[in-house]
């Protein structure tokens, strides 16, 4: 069974790379992204003691979808989501109002 390790800071990609069988991302997987995250996996791979290279590493993303006939609600719904996942709410949940 294959060991996914999850993250986006440098330490956990680092990781990822050098102890996991694949990447799982945690929401931050865009286009471009792999420019910045590549010298990230790279150093994790040059630690490993089984060979892997950033051409046969499986990445999983994945994507946020909301179903609904309510447009002006369902984007307050992902802003509350993204404010808090930024630190917009200091980590707690915004008061019920």
């Amino acid at each position: 069974m294959p060991i996914l390790f999850g993250g986006g800071t440098e330490l956990m990609l680092t990781h990822a790379a050098d102890i996991a069988d694949g990447l799982l991302t945690n929401g931050s997987w865009a286009p471009g992204v792999m420019d910045v995250y590549r010298p990230m996996l790279e150093k994790g791979f040059a630690k490993r003691k089984t060979p892997m290279t950033i051409e046969n590493v499986p990445i999983w993303a994945h994507v946020d979808v909301l179903v609904t006939d309510d447009i002006k609600g369902g984007f307050a719904e992902f802003k509350e989501y993204a404010a808090r996942y930024v630190g917009g709410y200091g980590g707690r949940a915004p008061a019920k109002s």
